[in-house]
C-alpha cells in the first residue's frame, strides 16, 4: 500500500544519502588503523533501532518503550561520531596504507 512505498522511497533516499557518510568513516577507521566493517555494524544498530519504533509492539507495552529505541538508536551513532572526532589517529603507514597527514608520503 501507500506506506509500504513510501517506506521503500525513503530506505533508498536515505542509502543514497549515507554513501559518503558511510565511505568517509572507512576512512577515517583505517585511519586509525582499524577496519570499516564498524563503521556498518554501527549504522545497522542504529538503524535497527531506530526501526523498532515503527513496529506494531504489544499493547501490553507502554509508549515510552516504542520512544526509546529511536534515543537510543540516536546515542550509538552520537557516541560513534564522537569518539572518531577525538580519537588521534595513528602516526605512520598501517595495514590500510600511508598516514593520510603526510602529502604524498609513500607507501610501506
Amino acid at each position: 500500500s501507500g506506506r509500504w512505498t513510501f517506506l521503500v522511497i525513503l530506505a533508498v533516499l536515505d542509502s543514497l544519502a549515507l554513501w559518503p557518510f558511510i565511505v568517509l568513516n572507512v576512512r577515517r577507521m583505517h585511519d586509525l588503523g582499524s577496519s570499516g566493517r564498524v563503521v556498518g555494524w554501527t549504522v545497522v544498530a542504529a538503524t535497527v533501532l531506530g526501526l523498532i519504533g515503527l513496529l506494531p509492539l504489544p499493547e501490553a507495552l507502554p509508549d515510552w518503550i516504542r520512544g526509546l529505541a529511536p534515543v537510543l538508536g540516536l546515542m550509538v551513532m552520537g557516541n560513534y561520531l564522537l569518539g572518531l572526532a577525538v580519537t588521534p589517529g595513528m602516526s605512520g603507514a598501517n595495514a590500510y596504507g600511508p598516514e593520510p597527514r603526510r602529502f604524498g608520503a609513500a607507501p610501506a
